[in-house]
């Protein structure tokens, strides 16, 4: 937790149970936490983005600093992830920044 702004493409639980298990055992080890935090941050930008910001073919900078892209026909981030659009799971509200759902990890 920081100080400032951000958009989340925050995965479902469901995107969780699409995991390998053991994959998820691993990053939810204290041996793991660069991995889990390297994961966290590829879902966050450092300021707030809302869907009606978005651009087909945009390529936005993570925390993590690595580019994701951003499709809108259908609207996904890098060709898999779809923002769950259709069931009103974008621009929702935080105390420090915006959520947007996501069905992929």
């Amino acid at each position: 937790s920081s100080d400032g702004t951000y958009t989340v493409f925050a995965p479902l639980n469901s995107a969780f149970d699409k995991l390998d298990d053991n994959l998820l055992t691993k990053l939810l080890d204290s041996v793991w936490q660069p991995q889990l935090q390297d994961l966290l941050q590829y879902h966050t930008l450092g300021s707030v983005v809302r869907s009606s910001d978005l651009v087909d073919g945009m390529a936005v900078a993570t925390l993590n600093g690595e580019d994701i892209t951003i499709n809108l026909d259908p609207a996904r981030v890098n060709g898999n992830s779809y923002i769950l659009i259709d069931d009103e799971l974008v621009d929702v509200e935080a105390s420090n920044g915006i959520i947007h759902g996501i069905d992929t990890i």
